[in-house]
């Protein structure tokens, strides 16, 4: 698609999964904010949808941006719950329905409100998360033009973590397809994700645009600061098998071999298993003991998202061993800062580094691949700063805020021109 630049300012409706006005928040829900308050410094109305199920109803401004929290109901839930545990199934199969009974009733809710917000307010435009097909009833018969941006695609993910068949959900990714193939238009953040959501469920080239996510963080200088080693090599995001975090596990006995000096501190909530529950941080700090490396490695817990980018930048070196990331908001956070970084060859990552120029790129379920390049960005000050510096400039100049809202902008004023075009 190629967008007119419209000029008149717009009303945008967001939907997102929770946040991060207080406390920490989802990569989703922090892109949201920045793309929100983005769109609103060139002049448009922005209302965010977000869902929260900690923290209840109510809205409130965040500066220029009006944010609607809800609460998801449980109540068909609930009964489902009963019904589904009453069945002579086995357990896997019973999370699976129960996840896409949830997940239907959050799209059916967040539908409902979406049209009284439209009617009311005069939103002209929304745009949802592909993460659980909240789009999944409001797509069928828009009262304005809908847009689906493409985070964490149902089937990428499952088949980065292997699952085998009987235990993938192949309803939700009916669903998600469904969605996506009714939306006016598909945004990709990363070229190589959008065109494989786009081949796999069949989405005309017409209907698909890539943008990436624009992004800022206040208060850091405007030059790359000189920074002395600390040894220091962290990961952010949950806890979990998605975002690698047993990989590390396996590295950091590997990399204390070549850098004794190194230290280690997981930013960020545990994650559970899939099916047991079981807390995957404990997974992780039992790993960790039995290799006897457990004192050199700290675990934060969930912590504040503005506190995210200082403790990146006590850090020489970020890693993000994923088995699946689109464009990561972790990976710009840390160029942000000029930490150096090492990630995986998975989704948007070669991209959001500028094809390794921005951080190391390994391949995926590799601890040694994973310690070899963190080794030699510890040791290497010349290589670390390159990529410090790269990184720095990169985030600076193709993720600025003004162009791509300016951008996002444009795509939407089209929509809606094209819409009221057909009436």
């Amino acid at each position: 698609m190629r967008p007119e630049l419209e000029r008149s300012c717009v009303h945008v409706g967001l939907v997102s999964h929770g946040y991060p006005d207080k406390g920490a928040a989802g990569g989703i829900g922090t892109a949201t904010r920045t793309l929100a308050h983005a769109l609103a410094s060139i002049g448009h109305g922005v209302t965010v949808i977000a869902e929260d199920e900690d923290v209840g109803e109510g809205r409130f401004k965040d500066g220029p941006v009006s944010v609607v929290r809800y609460r998801p109901g449980r109540f068909f839930y609930r009964a489902a719950f009963r019904i589904l545990s009453a069945l002579p199934i086995r357990q896997p199969r019973k999370d699976r329905l129960r996840q896409l009974v949830y997940s239907l009733q959050r799209a059916a809710e967040i539908d409902a409100l979406l049209r009284r917000l439209v009617r009311e307010e005069g939103i002209e435009v929304v745009e949802f998360p592909e993460w659980d097909f909240p789009a999944f009833f409001f797509v069928r018969r828009p009262p304005v033009p809908a847009v689906i941006k493409i985070h964490s695609p149902h089937f990428l993910i499952e088949d980065r973590l292997a699952l085998p068949p009987y235990e993938r959900n192949y309803a939700k990714m009916m669903c998600e397809r469904a969605a996506l193939r009714r939306a006016d238009l598909v945004v990709g953040v990363a070229s190589a994700v959008a065109l494989r959501v786009a081949r796999k469920y069949n989405i005309p080239g017409n209907r698909l645009a890539v943008v990436p996510h624009p992004f800022r963080l206040d208060g850091i200088a405007e030059k790359l600061p000189g920074r002395e080693s600390t040894g220091l090599v962290v990961q952010v995001g949950r806890i979990e098998l998605t975002k690698g975090a047993d990989i590390t596990a396996r590295a950091i006995p590997k990399i204390l071999e070549r850098v004794p000096r190194a230290r280690f501190r997981f930013i960020g909530e545990p994650g559970y298993h899939q099916y047991s529950r079981r807390n995957f941080t404990d997974t992780i700090r039992s790993a960790l003991e039995k290799a006897g490396v457990s004192d050199r490695v700290e675990f934060t817990g969930l912590v504040p998202h503005s506190e995210v980018p200082g403790l990146l930048a006590e850090a020489d070196v970020l890693l993000l061993p994923s088995r699946f990331e689109n464009y990561s908001i972790s990976l710009l956070e840390a160029m942000y800062v000029g930490t150096a970084i090492v990630a995986t060859d998975v989704g948007g990552n070669a991209e959001v580094l500028d094809g390794g120029k921005a951080g190391v790129l390994v391949p995926p379920r590799d601890p040694v691949a994973l310690a070899d390049a963190a080794a030699l960005l510890l040791t290497n000050h010349e290589k670390r700063e390159r990529i410090r510096r790269h990184g720095w400039n990169l985030v600076r100049t193709r993720n600025n805020l003004e162009r791509i809202a300016g951008r996002t902008a444009g795509i939407y004023g089209t929509l809606i021109s094209m819409r009221r075009r057909r009436r």
